[in-house]
């Protein structure tokens, strides 16, 4: 892709490499969004980081990893099928993939809805675990982190429309190569 779909792919990697169970490990520049493989005989490319999307890359992995760190749904149970649950894993025509992580079996919730396609979605819809309201903690397409911002800036109440196997749903706006995380609020 174009210099811009670049890094939203890197983004949205990045967003499935934070969100999916198991620990991270970043390789050394990939931090900021280095272009080449790493060299042991020089430095990495420091000087990238004068460039608003390299500099934006480094805001989006320090804020990541700030979220995983906070958000025990993130890392609590990285090891335990508990953990863990698809929502969807089968969207192959618009490349949609979305799951549940949770801090303690099946409890407090965090959605995650991942795009790996340039197209934008709106009123998308989920299931959802857990009756109430869900609030994007983050979105890796907000402009601060080089994206084209569309986000869900209101609180998204479910409604009792069943999907993907749950009894309820929300509708949301599924941003371009981009990860969405939904955090569950009690009504």
């Amino acid at each position: 892709g174009d210099y811009w779909q670049k890094f939203a792919n890197y983004r949205a990697l990045l967003g499935y490499f934070y969100t999916h169970p198991g620990k991270t490990l970043l390789f050394m520049g990939g931090e900021f969004g280095h272009m080449h493989e790493w060299r042991d005989y020089t430095e990495l490319d420091w000087h990238l980081l004068s460039y608003p999307m390299h500099d934006s890359a480094l805001r989006y992995n320090r804020d990541m990893m700030a979220l995983v760190a906070h958000e025990a749904a993130l890392h609590a149970l990285d090891h335990e099928p508990s953990g863990f649950q698809w929502i969807d894993q089968h969207n192959a025509d618009q490349s949609i993939l979305s799951y549940i992580r949770y801090a303690k079996p099946y409890e407090d919730p965090i959605v995650v809805v991942l795009n790996l396609t340039p197209a934008t979605y709106h009123d998308y819809r989920i299931g959802v675990p857990k009756i109430g309201v869900y609030e994007e903690i983050m979105n890796s397409d907000k402009s601060v982190y080089g994206g084209s911002n569309l986000y869900n800036g209101a609180p998204l109440n479910t409604q009792d429309i069943p999907s993907h196997g749950f009894n309820q749903s929300i509708t949301l706006t599924v941003a371009p190569l981009a990860v969405s995380l939904l955090k569950w609020r009690n009504a």
